[in-house]
């Protein structure tokens, strides 16, 4: 920063720039885990062909932790598959609930309804859920010194 200063270089941030393809790529991971993609793809890869079967994205209940910009992006795409959306945050943005028909719930009770979860929070807070996480898989480009967008998906069926 110091080296910015001395140059008059300044430093900024423009919030949701990305929201539109990061909300696609939350999308995709979903669609990619319901359908088992990267199994089958490893499988086929190894030679060995299962016919996996799947499920659909529509008419799932989708829980979305960390309203930021990308949030409300996502939350109207997946009005397209007639998802149900719950929401958690620590800000309140009531009227946007109504407006798109969310739901905003505790974590707890957002993590025991929905069939998909997806966390848009730094990483620092996934340590804290561990014992909240387990029973679920993990798809994303995680790494332990960044904010990430991890897409969570119930192992139970």
């Amino acid at each position: 920063m110091a080296a910015m200063a001395r140059r008059g270089v300044r430093l900024g941030w423009t919030g949701g720039v990305n929201r539109r393809s990061v909300a696609e790529l939350a999308i995709a991971f979903m669609i990619s885990l319901l359908r088992h993609i990267p199994l089958a793809s490893r499988e086929l890869r190894d030679g060995i062909w299962n016919n996996r079967k799947g499920r659909q994205l529509s008419d799932r209940t989708v829980g979305i932790v960390g309203c930021g910009h990308i949030w409300k992006d996502l939350a109207s795409l997946l009005r397209a598959f007639e998802c149900r959306v719950l929401v958690n945050d620590i800000i309140e943005f009531p009227e946007f609930y109504a407006a798109h028909q969310l739901e905003p719930v505790g974590l707890e009770n957002l993590l025991r309804r929905a069939d998909i979860v997806t966390l848009h929070v730094p990483l620092r807070l996934l340590v804290t859920w561990r014992c909240v996480l387990r029973g679920v898989v993990l798809a994303g480009g995680i790494t332990p010194t960044r904010n990430v967008k991890v897409e969570l998906l119930r192992v139970s069926a």
